[in-house]
């Protein structure tokens, strides 16, 4: 596990004036950015589907915690990396409590706290907000990390927002690898050189194909292939197209396995089905299309 560095208290001024730590949305910047600190070591790296700017994660745990919250229809934004501010707040609380409040290990100075995810949900009237600290269940004994969630959580009661740890115990899994899995593919862009039509008509034989056949998707996806005269793999991505844009229905809580056969709980498809348009266009002329 790697060990954040922190923004010093007289380094502040500067990365605020970067924008550090604020905005929303796609203009949102987190407050250690792990590209500032190449010692970290590896990362993970996605655009998201609610903020549409790039996340960048140290640990699977964050990874996972990201596509769980991509993938919710409640959530409206989340940012990460988010500053608890002023730290003087923090400074503050930690002495109230007796507890040594962070620091940089070379210089000694205070360092900004930060919480892992802040998550902006719908409410009644206007938005709530709720922080949520990722951490591995067999790091919750140590006193040290106890100390400083006990600063979070004083500091999110502050602000009357709800805050809680979120270890492995109450992520997903399968749920997060099927959003990996198919993540990338939510855009039609993503899909490119495939134009519109030519994934609306995929769509409709896949599920036909997928709704009366028995086989996994993976080689359901190859017929498919074969029968419109596409190259290998272009309906298989759009299958995954078709489940990241919620067309197709299936149990998300079940991993998702290529090679096994999918379940279609709802389509979007029935009435095209109904009558017939798996086959609206010729073989051929799709082929010529999608070498457009």
């Amino acid at each position: 596990m790697f060990r954040r560095k922190g923004i010093t208290l007289s380094d502040l001024p500067k990365y605020l004036a970067k924008g550090y730590g604020q905005g929303e949305g796609a203009n949102y910047q987190p407050m250690i950015h792990v590209q500032d600190f190449p010692s970290l070591g590896w990362r993970h790296r996605d655009r998201g589907w609610k903020t549409g700017r790039q996340h960048d994660y140290v640990s699977n745990h964050e990874l996972h915690y990201h596509y769980t919250l991509d993938w919710s229809g409640k959530v409206k934004d989340f940012r990460e990396q988010y500053p608890l501010l002023p730290i003087e707040k923090t400074i503050e609380i930690a002495k109230q409590c007796g507890i040594r409040h962070p620091t940089d290990r070379h210089t000694g100075e205070p360092v900004v706290m930060t919480t892992d995810f802040l998550i902006v949900l719908p409410a009644p009237v206007g938005l709530v907000m709720q922080a949520r600290t990722i951490k591995p269940a067999k790091y919750l004994d140590m006193r040290r990390i106890i100390e400083k969630f006990e600063i979070e959580r004083r500091y999110w009661l502050s602000q009357r927002v709800h805050w809680a740890i979120v270890t492995e115990r109450e992520i997903n899994l399968a749920l997060a690898n099927n959003v990996k899995w198919f993540h990338k593919f939510l855009s039609v862009s993503s899909l490119a050189p495939l134009t519109e039509e030519i994934i609306r008509e995929i769509a409709i034989l896949l599920t036909q194909l997928v709704t009366t056949r028995k086989g996994c998707i993976s080689n359901l996806a190859l017929v498919c292939d074969k029968e419109l005269g596409l190259e290998t793999g272009q309906s298989l991505a759009v299958a995954r197209h078709l489940i990241a844009s919620r067309q197709w229905q299936v149990d998300m809580t079940k991993p998702i396995n290529p090679l096994e056969r999918i379940k279609l709980l709802d389509h979007s498809f029935s009435a095209l089905l109904k009558k017939g348009r798996s086959h609206a266009l010729p073989k051929k002329c799709i082929a010529r299309m999608a070498d457009r």
